[in-house]
This record gives C-alpha cells, structure tokens and sequence, in this order.
C-alpha cells in the first residue's frame, strides 16, 4: 500500500527501522525491493527522506539507491536526517553473536546490526550522519572501534575488527551522500506549511513495535504511528 500512495505524494518520510525490512515495490509492471530507501523513489517528482528516527549502514545505503538508480526508471531525489544513527560493521558482529549466544531462545534477527546500533543510541554511545564532517568524529569512531572491540573479546571471544577499515569505509560512503544530508524536521515543517502531501513510512507492523508488540519477538524501535513525531522531527499537532 505505502508504494501506492507514495506515487502520489510529495514526499515519502521513513521514521523508524533501518535496512531490516524489504519493502516490495510494483512500479510499471515491475517489481523492485528497497529496504533502507522510502517506497516513494520511483516517482520523479517525490521527494524521499530518511528521517532521524532510522539507523542507516551507509554503505548498504549507496549500493541499494546505486541500484535504483540502475533500474532504468526515473527516480526521485533521497535525503537523509542529519541526526540518523549510524550502523557500523561492529554492530552486525554484536548482532550475530547475541543471537548465536541466546541457543535456542533466538529471536530472529536480521544480523544486521539494527538492535545493537540502537542500543549505542540509548546509550549515548552512537554517531549520527550529521558528526561525520565534525572535526572529532575519527577520534569518536576510534574510541567506539576499542570499546566494541573489548566488548566482542571478553563476551564472544571474537577477533578485532579493523579500525581503518570500517573509517574509510563510512568515509568512502558519506562522499557519496553528503549533498543529501539535512535537517529533516525543518525541512518538512517547511514542506507541510506550504501544503505538501507528506506520506509517512514505518518499516515493519504494530507487533513489532518495540513497546507495543509481541515483546521480546519485536524490533528495535517504535514502528507504530506514535512515533512519526519523535522519528521525523515535526510537531505531534
């Protein structure tokens, strides 16, 4: 249904989630998945934003807009919050190795590192899209790079990951969306007092919500419609 009316609206807005839910998109006989990228990015004239609420692997993000690019279709312009968590390659290792350690009460995560990037969030630990081009945000990758590093040790008993590595790999992805980087509460204040028709995407059902579903067999955020405000940055009124 999102895909549906996202072909009629201005702007097309993910408040929560990050790339954990593939999103089947039916556009001109075709059939595309998406599942970081709102479901609007197959109209031209849309405009589709990633907001706060969402926690983005940047990497994942470029390959999967690359590839609509490459479908052949006209596509929409995608933005991305500024206050977006990051997903770093560590977060997909804690993720694997917490559902390994829970035997035979897993959960079914995605491996992706959705939950623990969330986890970092609440914990004042993460960085988001907006701290790349800050002048301490290689120090602040560091730290976090020892932290989780020790943590995949004493816990799991796994190897190190590489710190240059998964710098340059976040750099190498940031070059290629930096343009796209806003402040998205602005933006669609703005957008919604000049009478834009904003279309608001969750990424998964209310029995997935982190508070309101089939707890603990839930995601990692608020995907119910209660959390467009906080996931977006515009006024609950």
């Amino acid at each position: 249904m999102t895909d549906v009316f996202g072909q009629t609206s201005d702007v097309v807005v993910r408040f929560a989630g990050g790339d954990n839910a593939g999103h089947l998109i039916k556009f001109n006989d075709k059939k595309y998945k998406v599942t970081i990228v709102p479901s609007g990015i197959f109209n031209p004239k849309t405009i589709n934003v990633i907001g706060n609420g969402c926690v983005v692997n940047l990497k994942n993000l470029v390959a999967e807009f690359e590839s609509v690019k490459n479908s052949g279709e006209k596509i929409g312009k995608l933005l991305i919050s500024n206050r977006a968590q990051l997903i770093f390659p560590y977060h997909s290792v804690i993720d694997a190795a917490q559902e390994e350690a829970r035997g035979d009460s897993k959960i079914g995560t995605t491996k992706r590192g959705i939950g623990p990037a969330y986890q970092d969030k609440v914990a004042r630990l993460g960085l988001r899209v907006g701290d790349i081009p800050l002048s301490n945000f290689k120090d602040k990758l560091k730290a976090n790079v020892d932290y989780q590093n020790k943590f995949l040790d004493k816990m799991f008993g796994k190897p190190p990951l590489d710190f240059e590595e998964i710098y340059n790999e976040v750099m190498t992805a940031y070059e290629e969306i930096k343009n796209n980087v806003i402040d998205c509460g602005l933006f669609l204040e703005s957008a919604i007092k000049e009478g834009k028709n904003v279309l608001f995407e969750g990424a998964q059902g209310a029995l997935l919500d982190i508070d309101h579903g089939t707890y603990p067999f839930v995601t990692s955020s608020n995907c119910s419609a209660n959390n467009v405000s906080i996931g977006t940055g515009i006024s609950s009124k």
